[in-house]
């Protein structure tokens, strides 16, 4: 029989009230998980409650990571809804999308929410920050790809990581979309502001596959391309499958989609 364990951190709120949710829709499954904050893999799949915490059982692999939104700028979207993917988190998880419900987006974002793309030739490049969690092989550390990305020949504007969760929602869009003035690009990481940025019509620079927008982003500052709206809408409502409400995972239903680990990785949508 396989065994399942929910790794959650006590001393973390939104992982000690997520865990007994997440057993709870386990249960309509016939499933049994354990709720531990153990550092190491304990049993044959590994739930694990945000990436920060459980590197070693990572390293284990059979993994389900529940991280932060994609999408979403109501309240309940920033504090009920999870990103769940198998071994792997953001652009490198797999969220095992097969059938796509077209209306799914309008749960999340309203037509209004969509802006158009920001075409401004002459505009600043924003440097996204964000924490330095070792995710990334070709810097060896965060500071090293802010040096590289400041050494071009774009005029950088740095914008400090913020995020609803800890400003407020309503801080948050006043203060994203005033930094996105007059900014032709933004070069993300891996970083879910990305998903933010480019509903908001910012195009994205990757600089890593963990970024969950690497698949619809630009590569190289002097080569911008703009998807199409019909593209822009596609990639948006795969990412509204690959995030779940508390509901959703409370009576079981992500199970029904994710519990067989197939399809791509998110950053192999394109």
């Amino acid at each position: 029989m396989t065994t399942y364990a929910i790794h959650a951190a006590a001393t973390i709120p939104w992982q000690s009230n997520l865990a007994p949710i997440i057993k709870e829709g386990l249960s309509k499954h016939g499933i049994d998980a354990s709720i531990t904050s153990s550092l190491i893999k304990e049993t044959d799949v590994s739930i694990l409650l945000g990436p920060n915490f459980w590197k070693k059982v990572e390293a284990k692999g059979n993994y389900i990571v529940f991280n932060r939104k994609f999408l979403g700028f109501k309240p309940q979207d920033v504090h009920e809804n999870v990103a769940i993917s198998w071994d792997g988190f953001n652009g490198n998880g797999i969220f095992c999308v097969k059938d796509i419900n077209p209306q799914r987006l309008n749960v999340y974002l309203n037509d209004e929410d969509i802006l158009d793309w920001q075409k401004k030739p002459k505009g600043n490049l924003l440097l996204c920050e964000q924490s330095d969690l070792g995710r990334c092989t070709r810097w060896p550390s965060v500071d090293a790809w802010y040096k590289d990305v400041k050494n071009n020949n774009w005029n950088v504007v740095v914008r400090k990581k913020i995020n609803p969760e800890n400003i407020g929602l309503d801080a948050w869009l006043k203060e994203t979309k005033k930094q996105i003035k007059n900014i032709k690009a933004a070069a993300v990481l891996n970083s879910t502001v990305s998903t933010e940025l480019f509903t908001f019509g910012v195009p994205i620079i990757s600089y890593d596959k963990g970024d969950p927008c690497y698949a619809v982003s630009n590569r190289l500052t002097n080569d911008i391309s703009y998807f199409s709206q019909s593209v822009r809408r596609e990639f948006l409502t795969y990412l509204a499958h690959c995030q779940w409400h508390y509901d959703e995972v409370r009576n079981g239903q992500w199970w029904d989609v994710l519990k067989e680990k197939e399809g791509k990785r998110l950053n192999e949508w394109w």
